[in-house]
């Protein structure tokens, strides 16, 4: 499982590049090979036509590289060949954690 701005964004560039554009983020499972995919064609753009790659926001343009690198790099050191992405985030969990952690020592 993955979570992170960087994730969700590769997502959503994913589910566009296939014209799935209803499919939520949640339990999305992206295979390494279509990261590397992603990966390959981030690379050749400059920063204006990433701007405009379906699926980004335009704001993160100058940042889906690196983080596209870092989801590639640690599938491929980790020998996982598929990362289901979360659509909820640190914040989240942590949230969750501690709502039910005071309701149950009550």
């Amino acid at each position: 499982m993955g979570i992170g701005g960087s994730l969700r964004a590769l997502g959503r560039i994913v589910l566009r590049s296939v014209n799935r554009r209803g499919t939520s983020l949640r339990g999305l499972r992206l295979r390494r090979e279509h990261v590397s995919v992603v990966r390959a064609r981030l690379e050749r753009l400059s920063m204006r036509q990433r701007r405009r790659v379906r699926g980004l926001k335009a704001e993160r343009a100058d940042v889906i590289l690196a983080g596209v690198v870092v989801i590639e790099e640690l599938m491929t050191l980790g020998g996982y060949e598929v990362l289901t992405v979360c659509n909820e985030g640190v914040r989240h969990g942590l949230l969750i954690e501690e709502t039910f952690r005071r309701a149950s020592s009550a």
